[in-house]
């Protein structure tokens, strides 16, 4: 063997794994930071469509609430809550809302019920406090789910001069209703340990009068989970016709 050949010394070869170890440890820290967020856009990604589709069917059918084209089938909303609301319509233009049997001889679309799911929203104030939760809708009595995850189900309820009506909504009332704000709050199913939501939420009728009693404002929650928010006003097409 050569005098001259020369090989790595331990504390060469143990400065060699210290630095491979940091450079290893580094990128690794990256990797599960990118991931950590990947997983939480994705997560947020998907809460905001599924609420996004849930909102719109409930937009759909909330303006055909009292559908009754031939004027015989008595059909109007049926009850309303700041957490729920219930109204039938028309849509097989038969002038007519039958219960179902068996078998059933009415639309599945006559008589429905949105509200969250009882078990997550005890005492009834539309904000779930067990989870997990959902929105449903309800057709003639029977539960399907539209959205997992929400939060908060509100609803107010503005007359012909855009006055809110009080709820729930009096028997006497029900007929009043002209349009409906309805405020949705979805989270995310898991938390992020590096997010921390600090944010209140307020329903329409806040942001425009905070001194009516119906007006909302909720949090800050104080947690780890993502939050969206989605608002709208639904006109009635069908009321006071």
């Amino acid at each position: 063997m050569s005098e001259n050949q020369k090989g790595f010394t331990l504390v060469e070869l143990l400065v060699v794994l210290a630095l491979s170890g940091i450079v290893t440890a580094a990128v690794y820290k990256s990797f599960t930071a990118q991931q950590q967020v990947y997983v939480a856009q994705d997560q947020v990604a998907g809460m905001q469509q599924d609420v996004r589709a849930a909102l719109e069917i409930m937009i759909k059918e909330l303006r055909m609430a009292g559908y009754d084209p031939r004027g015989t089938a008595g059909a109007g909303i049926t009850a309303a809550t700041n957490s729920m609301i219930q109204f039938t319509a028309d849509h097989n233009r038969n002038g007519v809302l039958v219960s179902p049997g068996p078998p059933p001889d009415n639309d599945a679309h006559e008589n429905i019920t949105f509200s969250l799911r009882p078990e997550s929203d005890p005492d009834g104030d539309g904000i779930a406090t067990v989870f997990p939760s959902e929105l449903r809708r309800s057709s003639w009595g029977v539960p399907s789910p539209l959205a997992e995850n929400v939060e908060i189900l509100n609803f107010v309820y503005l007359d012909a001069e855009n006055k809110v009506i009080a709820t729930p909504v009096s028997s006497d009332d029900l007929a009043r209703i002209r349009s409906i704000q309805v405020f949705i709050v979805v989270r995310s199913d898991q938390e992020d340990r590096h997010y921390r939501d600090t944010s209140t939420y307020t329903n329409l009728l806040y942001d425009r009068d905070h001194t009516e009693a119906q007006a909302l404002k909720w949090g800050p929650p104080n947690d780890g989970y993502r939050r969206r928010v989605l608002k709208t006003t639904v006109k009635c097409r069908n009321a006071g016709i």
